[in-house]
């Protein structure tokens, strides 16, 4: 099956483009911290209740054959948005090659988030909790 990528909308008013800000994965939950390029006072955090599954981040520009290929499929404009769910995920496939196919007994899910120089790859089998932040006064 072919891999699809669809846009993410898990909460109101979401900006289009993040920095990132931190990536937290402790006993406690894996966090994703991400802060508005534009001029937002407030912080998008995504959290998982536990340690996901797998996660990769990469440098932006060392996934620019994705990039390419996902706006020939969607779009000049697709890349411009920030989050992602991605069906039928060539990473999920690869982790159920190299764990052969334990992995498939879990239902695993495929995040991206797309930031300004960052992509970030998220694997899990849960939803994550995705709220905004209000930065503390100064």
């Amino acid at each position: 099956m072919e891999e699809e990528w669809v846009h993410w909308n898990p909460i109101e008013d979401l900006e289009v483009n993040f920095s990132l800000e931190s990536i937290l994965d402790t006993i406690d939950g894996f966090e994703v911290l991400l802060t508005p390029l534009h001029g937002e006072k407030r912080r998008l955090k995504i959290r998982f209740e536990a340690s996901v599954a797998s996660f990769k981040t990469t440098y932006r520009p060392f996934r620019n054959q994705l990039i390419l290929e996902l706006r020939e499929k969607y779009g000049e404009s697709f890349c411009s948005m920030s989050l992602f769910k991605v069906n039928n995920s060539k990473y999920i496939q690869w982790l159920s090659e190299d764990s052969y196919t334990i992995s498939d007994y879990w239902m695993l899910l495929h995040y991206a988030i797309f930031t300004d120089n960052w992509i970030i790859d998220i694997v899990d089998r849960s939803n994550p909790i995705v709220e905004w932040l209000e930065n503390p006064a100064k």
